[in-house]
């Protein structure tokens, strides 16, 4: 990803499993730094830090990801 900055995926009925392959894509994210995931109520808090370690990655270039 050389464009993306900014992603709404709220309200997606997004799960556990669904975070876990978003987070392997990520690994290769060189500029996302707002990432919305909020209202998918399947989603734990340990599977967003996952998540949030990925977006607030120094090699991303974001210092301070803004995850909701």
């Amino acid at each position: 990803n050389t464009t993306l900055t900014w992603l709404n995926l709220s309200c997606n009925s997004i799960t556990d499993l669904g975070v876990e392959h978003f987070a392997r894509a990520l690994q290769s994210n060189s500029i996302l730094t707002s990432l919305h995931l909020n209202d998918n109520p399947k989603i734990t808090e340990a599977k967003l830090h996952t998540i949030y370690g990925l977006v607030a990655n120094p090699r991303t270039g974001s210092s301070t990801p803004h995850i909701l």
